[in-house]
């Protein structure tokens, strides 16, 4: 539901508030990176340095590549391009546990005034991955990719 939200830009972000006149308590900035930028979709889930350091771990974790484009973007871009299906479920699952984790990251530090870690997101999204890969196991789709089902599970 996040990222079907992500990619519809319809999240409640500071940015997207103000343009319903919705009134913000406090910082109308994004409180993952502290870097004084407004809070959007496009800086929530692309420009953050928060969100770029778990992206650029899982990605050198998996050997996947994915252009930094805006949500919606970004998933049309892996759907186009000429890589085995189970690639691109791998690549969206990664898109996808990154906006949701993000997004509970901002609301857990916005609501609970709770910081979450980096690592630990890459942590969870990591096993996520692989508790999803391992259920497809039986399945032809991750046979026809050993070297990132050995890379995604080893």
């Amino acid at each position: 539901m996040i990222t079907w939200l992500a990619f519809q830009d319809k999240l409640m972000t500071k940015e997207r508030l103000l343009r319903l006149n919705i009134p913000i308590n406090g910082d109308i900035n994004c409180i993952l990176c502290d870097c004084g930028e407004l809070e959007t979709h496009q800086h929530l889930f692309v420009e953050c340095s928060w969100i770029q350091n778990i992206r650029v771990a899982l990605l050198n974790w998996s050997g996947i590549t994915i252009s930094s484009y805006n949500v919606s973007r970004s998933l049309q871009w892996i759907k186009n391009r000429h890589w085995r299906q189970f690639r691109k479920e791998v690549a969206a699952a990664i898109i996808g546990e990154t906006i949701y984790y993000t997004w509970q990251a901002r609301n857990w530090k916005h609501f609970r005034k709770i910081n979450v870690n980096t690592t630990f997101i890459e942590i969870q999204i990591k096993k996520e991955l692989r508790e999803r890969i391992s259920m497809l196991a039986g399945s032809r789709r991750p046979r026809n990719c050993p070297f990132l089902m050995q890379r995604i599970c080893n």
